[in-house]
């Protein structure tokens, strides 16, 4: 089925009913946040090789919005391989600074922030025509994606107005919303090697295949308030 066919009645109006409170050209940037970690902080390669080399590493199962070829990596957030605790710690100082550099923000997102909350993630490894279609992620408050490996694309050059390979694009949800919401920010990011975003769980977002053979893995987490039920 398809990403949030399942979700209770409004749900689907939830990233444009808080974005209408908020001026609609400033949303990605005071909302998403993008670190680029420098390497000593954390050994991708220790970190590449922990999810490459663990028994649970199977392709995404079809109720996922991941397509093409891939591979994913559940229970991530308690796993004791040192080079995922590691950066399970990073993230957590991230997201509380995210926190605090805007907890004076008017916005629901800020306001009605959990009380507690928890990680919960995953590893995803994409090659080729591997990719993920514009979906959110309808039990978190935020989403944190961690870049470990990213391989040069196919092709530098977009098509027309369309994002680079190996772009994670940003937009509405559902995307048929895209025709009726024609002011609704759209953007895209090109990550690298290092790169850690932080943003709220409500955004829309997807990927474009990279095109090439070399595997793309990143790390992706959900702040969840400890009153969510747990994914199976």
């Amino acid at each position: 089925s398809r990403p949030g066919a399942n979700l209770p009645r409004g749900t689907h109006n939830t990233s444009w009913r808080l974005c209408k409170r908020v001026n609609l050209d400033s949303l990605s940037w005071h909302l998403c946040a993008r670190i680029d970690l420098p390497p000593e902080q954390v050994d991708n390669d220790a970190l590449v090789q922990s999810i490459l080399t663990h028994s649970a590493l199977v392709q995404s199962p079809a109720d996922k919005p991941t397509h093409g070829r891939n591979l994913r990596l559940e229970g991530l957030a308690g796993m004791a391989h040192p080079a995922i605790r590691n950066l399970l710690s990073i993230i957590r100082r991230h997201v509380d600074q995210y926190l605090a550099d805007r907890f004076a923000s008017a916005h629901p997102l800020i306001g009605r922030r959990p009380k507690a909350a928890r990680l919960q993630g995953w590893a995803l490894v994409l090659t080729d025509d591997g990719h993920e279609e514009t979906h959110i992620h309808p039990q978190g408050w935020l989403t944190v994606i961690y870049y470990a490996r990213v391989p040069q694309p196919s092709a530098r050059v977009a098509q027309g107005d369309a994002p680079p390979p190996g772009s994670l694009v940003f937009g509405s949800w559902p995307p048929a919303f895209a025709g009726a919401l024609p002011d609704f920010p759209s953007w895209h990011i090109e990550p690298k090697a290092g790169t850690l975003l932080i943003f709220p769980s409500f955004f829309g977002h997807g990927t474009i295949p990279t095109g090439v053979e070399e595997q793309r893995i990143c790390v992706a987490l959900d702040v969840i308030p400890c009153t969510a039920v747990p994914s199976p």
